[in-house]
């Protein structure tokens, strides 16, 4: 591609993340939106595949750990519904409870609901990249 393709797709890939992360957490008041975080990621990652080529694009971004971050969220989300039925007996209870305190780091509420939202957007982000950069690769092996 274009130098000023590969110039554009520098500028956009860490402020696309940076909305990503703010997708996911969208504030302390309301849950976030996992899908909508793990979307905006995989097609950051996408235009880095577009603008430099599968073989470069592997050489910027570690590509190769999209499965492993795919199998971590989907441990978190399991983790989420499956630790409060055990607990409580309720599946995707959430936590804390109305009566505790919320933990917060500055205006960030830490919630069951925020790990929730960041295993969906680690499942959504990891399977998409996995997915584009086996269709990118011409010979099917790992670069």
């Amino acid at each position: 591609m274009s130098l000023l393709a590969q110039s554009v797709v520098r500028l956009l890939f860490l402020p696309s993340l940076v909305v990503a992360t703010a997708f996911c957490v969208r504030g302390s008041t309301g849950m976030g939106d996992g899908f909508s975080a793990g979307l905006v990621a995989a097609i950051a990652t996408s235009l880095v595949l577009l603008a430099f080529g599968p073989r470069q694009a592997r050489r910027i971004l570690p590509l190769r750990h999209a499965p492993a971050t795919a199998g971590i969220g989907l441990l978190l989300v399991v983790g989420s519904a499956v630790v409060p039925a055990l607990v409580h007996g309720i599946p995707l209870e959430h936590f804390p409870r109305v009566e505790f305190q919320v933990v917060r780091l500055g205006a960030l509420a830490v919630n069951s609901s925020l790990l929730f939202d960041a295993g969906i957007a680690a499942v959504v982000a990891g399977g998409v990249v996995h997915v584009l950069d086996r269709a990118a690769s011409t010979d099917g092996q790992d670069a």
